[in-house]
């Protein structure tokens, strides 16, 4: 049974500025859970605000400065156990870390002014509503006003009435107000604009494009290139609760425009870096914060296990330190961990390639080899799928058998890690000698991952790479040898071996 509360009489409603139908709405949530609806009242100078979120305690909408240093919060919700509505005007004030990225709020400071009117607070099964009204310039010190122009907002809401509870669910959005032809004031979100201010606003109802960057099913990166701005969305989905990055890579793979950021929900704050990366042999360097920050934060929120994360950027934006997008394949990195802290190993991480050739090595269907030569580098990507929970390898064996370039790894589930070698094998007649280290790591760990029964191993190296102890990428067929095995225990028995000609180009 809904139980409703009724802050004023509907033979009042117009005088109090109380509406029957808020013409406005936008879910601010990805999962779903946060509805919000607006009006602004014509000739009065205040908005009317409705918050429907899927929860049975309280919920809470922040306005923000924008310089995110301080909100001016609506909490509140409808205490179905004793039967009442409740709302609280605060205000937030936000205290950088010593460290970049870090922080906290202080606690919530009520609003000697109270500034807010609680119109309607009710909960149904499974929804909490929350009806308020105030004016979109308070001159409360303490109030943020709504002004034209971007905003950020924040949201979050709980299962518990209980002031002092965790959320459940966090998020962080921009909202935009908009005057149209009958001077009527309208409020869209920006975490989704309509359609007729996406070319003005550079953000879209629906991103038309995606594609599962991490094998695991874990990096769902959305994108959508904006007709007539030259601008460019993109929108990471990251089942992780910590940071996302997006590495876009230079065609030769020695320098990456890296975008990262993510939704802090322990003190409720999305956050977003613009850094350049630059490679050495083997490793990078640390990233480096560019001076012209370039990328615009759209959204970012936490919600159901995965971290949302939603930018805008031009295609080429004339910066030295960025990366332009191009038409055609382009290399692009990945990574997220399960914490917010910057200097925090990631989770899992990868680089994208699109591999359009594949050979199946073992006549039981167990090791899928993918490979492609990226066109004007002098690289070769390859992928190995092999239906198995230990370490895989892969040797590239030269034309006489006599010696192997080994590739060895996998991914080990019991510690969430991805591991590689280099390393190099003599055959003598009959056997094989025991693999020695390549002191020159010339592969390149792109990603690894355990998921369905299946480790994928991929990585990158120069068809050439000029080393002694490697075995050179040649046209034409060349014999490759291939084994698995059950453990990742180094020295464990493969589970399966075999030998196969592939012809790479």
């Amino acid at each position: 049974m809904m139980k409703v509360l009724i802050a004023l009489a509907s033979v009042l409603a117009l005088c109090a500025g109380q509406l029957t139908n808020l013409t406005n709405s936008q879910q601010l949530d990805p999962a779903g859970n946060f509805l919000l609806k607006w009006e602004v009242i014509d000739g009065t100078g205040d908005i009317v605000l409705e918050i429907e979120a899927k929860a049975a305690g309280w919920v809470s909408l922040e306005i923000v400065t924008d310089d995110g240093k301080y909100a001016d919060v609506i909490f509140g919700g409808y205490n179905d156990e004793f039967s009442f509505g409740y709302l609280e005007d605060w205000s937030l004030e936000w205290v950088p870390g010593t460290v970049p990225g870090t922080g906290s709020h202080l606690l919530p400071i009520p609003d000697a002014s109270k500034d807010l009117v609680l119109q309607t607070a009710s909960f149904s099964t499974p929804t909490t509503t929350l009806r308020v009204k105030r004016s979109l310039n308070t001159g409360d010190y303490y109030d943020v006003p709504f002004h034209s122009g971007q905003m950020p907002i924040g949201w979050a809401y709980s299962e518990s009435d209980a002031y002092n509870a965790v959320h459940t669910a966090a998020g962080f959005a921009y909202y935009k107000p908009i005057r149209f032809a009958d001077k009527r004031k309208m409020m869209k979100v920006l975490i989704a604009l309509a359609s007729v201010l996406a070319l003005c606003a550079g953000q879209l109802n629906n991103l038309t494009n995606s594609q599962q960057l991490d094998p695991a099913g874990n990096f769902l990166l959305k994108w959508e290139v904006i007709d007539g701005t030259g601008d460019i969305v993109l929108e990471i989905q990251a089942k992780a609760s910590g940071w996302v990055s997006l590495e876009i890579v230079t065609d030769d793979g020695k320098y990456a425009d890296v975008i990262f950021g993510g939704y802090n929900d322990e003190f409720s704050f999305g956050y977003l870096e613009d850094w350049s990366l630059e490679w050495t042999a083997g490793a990078h360097l640390l990233p480096i914060p560019d001076a012209s920050k370039d990328i615009v934060l759209q959204t970012a929120s936490f919600s159901a296990a995965t971290t949302t994360l939603r930018v805008k950027r031009s295609l080429n934006t004339g910066d030295y330190y960025d990366v332009p997008f191009h038409s055609g394949q382009m290399p692009i990195g990945w990574s997220y961990s399960d914490s917010d802290a910057y200097d925090a190993v990631h989770t899992a991480a990868g680089q994208l390639t699109n591999l359009t050739n594949s050979q199946q090595l073992d006549p039981a269907g167990n090791f899928l080899l993918k490979w492609e030569v990226i066109d004007g580098t002098g690289d070769i990507v390859l992928e190995i799928e092999a239906k198995t929970a230990g370490w895989v390898s892969l040797e590239i064996v030269t034309d006489d058998g006599k010696y192997a370039d080994v590739i060895f790894g996998g991914y080990n589930d019991e510690f969430s890690f991805g591991y590689l070698e280099d390393w190099s094998l003599e055959w003598t007649p009959g056997a094989h000698l025991l693999p020695i280290p390549d002191a020159s790591k010339d592969l390149v760990l792109q990603a690894a991952s355990f998921s369905a029964a299946t480790t994928t191993l991929r990585v990158k190296r120069s068809l050439n790479t000029g080393d002694y102890y490697d075995v050179p990428f040649h046209s034409g067929q060349m014999p490759i040898g291939w084994s698995y095995s059950r453990s990742d225990a180094y020295d464990s028995v493969h589970a399966a071996a075999g030998f196969v000609y592939v012809t790479f180009y």
